[in-house]
């Protein structure tokens, strides 16, 4: 699956739970950020709303990885840090 792809399909089931006005704490996601059960967390935290069956497990670890990078720098930033 292509970069861009990857990335549409996830914002937009993402984008869903927002718009369905689904909520977890920036805590919470963090931590399964960190510790990369992101997506296996968002699955079981909203049955039926995140499909990921079309991303191969390489696909998914990736986007972990990039998911806990962009973590770490939010968090550098709100504590005054350089990334």
């Amino acid at each position: 699956m292509s970069l861009y792809i990857r990335y549409t399909s996830l914002a937009a089931q993402l984008l869903s739970l927002v718009d369905a006005g689904k909520k977890t704490s920036l805590t919470d996601t963090h931590l399964h950020i960190r510790d990369k059960s992101i997506f296996a967390w968002l699955q079981e935290k909203f049955p039926g709303r995140i499909d990921l069956s079309a991303h191969a497990p390489s696909d998914l670890t990736y986007m972990a990885d990039q998911f806990n990078s962009w973590s770490m720098i939010i968090r550098a930033s709100q504590n005054g840090d350089q990334p």
